[in-house]
């Protein structure tokens, strides 16, 4: 599927990169097992050196937070790369929808902002990648929490559990 994709596209295999892996999951397919297939596939293409490591985008001045959050998880927590890339993908968008731009902003993040980010993902995403949101987003408030003493349970109980029913796609 990916790479008739790719193909009709016109998008080279150099370069792939995570907007596009995001944009095929979110026309063309909805299955877990597809999206968990094409993260290992991009994490392959990138350790091969085929495809270039992408940095997530991270508003500017926000960068200082999402490079101790990236280390957190790289040495605390011992998540592979390729699940680094995309919690900073997730995360890096909900910094951008709340205009978090230094270490002092954290401090005004609300419920409202956790509810208002996931509202919109929830119009744009499978109901595989908004669990996905959630679990970085929980993820990011609880280093926010040990890290950098702030008091984020608000934020992490606002995030909203993601029911996803096995047999619900079937007639």
């Amino acid at each position: 599927h990916f790479g008739g994709w790719l193909q009709r596209r016109r998008i080279a295999v150099r370069s792939i990169s995570d907007d596009a892996a995001q944009r095929f999951l979110s026309q063309a397919i909805s299955s877990c097992r597809s999206r968990s297939a094409l993260r290992h596939l991009l994490e392959v293409l990138r350790e091969s050196g085929a495809v270039p490591r992408q940095s997530p985008r991270v508003p500017r001045g926000a960068h200082a937070i999402t490079r101790a959050y990236e280390d957190y998880l790289l040495q605390n927590r011992g998540l592979r790369n390729g699940t680094v890339v995309w919690h900073l993908m997730y995360v890096g968008g909900f910094l951008e929808f709340t205009s978090v731009r230094s270490v002092r902003d954290l401090q005004r993040l609300s419920v409202a902002h956790v509810r208002g980010f996931m509202a919109l993902r929830a119009e744009r995403y499978t109901r595989g990648a908004l669990k996905n949101v959630a679990k970085a987003l929980r993820s990011f408030f609880r280093f926010l929490q040990v890290e950098r003493e702030l008091d984020s349970a608000g934020l992490v109980a606002a995030v909203p559990a993601i029911a996803e029913y096995k047999l619900a796609g079937l007639p």
